[in-house]
């Protein structure tokens, strides 16, 4: 990995936990406004990463465990409640699938 790859990942990981402090603060707001608008951010930086990992430059085993990490990290509890979920599309019966 170049140095400058590195360090746009890891300005990303940095955007990303900004947001996520961002989006907690926000998580009791009356209006859902600045929370949807931290989300969408929170999303497309991780897409953004995600993206970046995945570049023929990266792509491996390794970078493919650090994706998992990251949704872990960052989306874990959406997971769960994914989990709850009964199955109702074509991704949840993918999913399924997997298991």
């Amino acid at each position: 990995m170049k140095q400058t790859q590195y360090h746009t990942l890891l300005d990303l990981l940095d955007d990303i936990k900004g947001i996520d402090k961002m989006i907690m603060l926000h998580l009791n707001d009356d209006s859902s406004f600045m929370l949807d608008q931290y989300k969408s951010k929170k999303e497309k930086l991780v897409r953004n990463l995600i993206d970046q990992l995945i570049s023929p430059s990266l792509m491996s085993a390794r970078s493919i465990h650090t994706i998992k990490m990251v949704i872990d990290r960052f989306y874990g509890d959406e997971m769960e409640k994914l989990d709850a979920q009964p199955l109702n599309d074509e991704l949840s019966k993918l999913e399924h699938a997997l298991v």
